[in-house]
């Protein structure tokens, strides 16, 4: 069972820290990608709506890293306790 949760937790909150790495690094590349496009142009994105965008990615890969923090704990936990239970045989 503490495995299992453990794997989980794990994967879940890995997936969720790196979505939210790959959204904020995308909102970085697309500024600038648009600024090496067009360095003239009147509707590139500003640098503080770009940042306030990045930070929300960030915020959303915040949340996924307690998660994968306890899915690691209860999964070395377990392989510990596997481990154990092996050589006491």
């Amino acid at each position: 069972m503490r495995l299992t949760l453990g794997i989980i937790l794990t994967l879940l909150g890995g997936v969720v820290a790196i979505i939210g790495l790959l959204g904020a690094l995308n909102e970085l590349v697309s500024l600038y990608s648009s600024a090496m496009n067009d360095p003239l142009a009147a509707d590139a994105p500003e640098g503080k709506a770009v940042g306030a965008a990045m930070f929300r990615w960030a915020i959303i890969g915040a949340v996924g890293v307690p998660f994968l923090l306890v899915g690691s704990v209860l999964l070395k936990i377990s392989l510990f306790q596997r481990l154990r239970g092996r050589r006491g045989r």
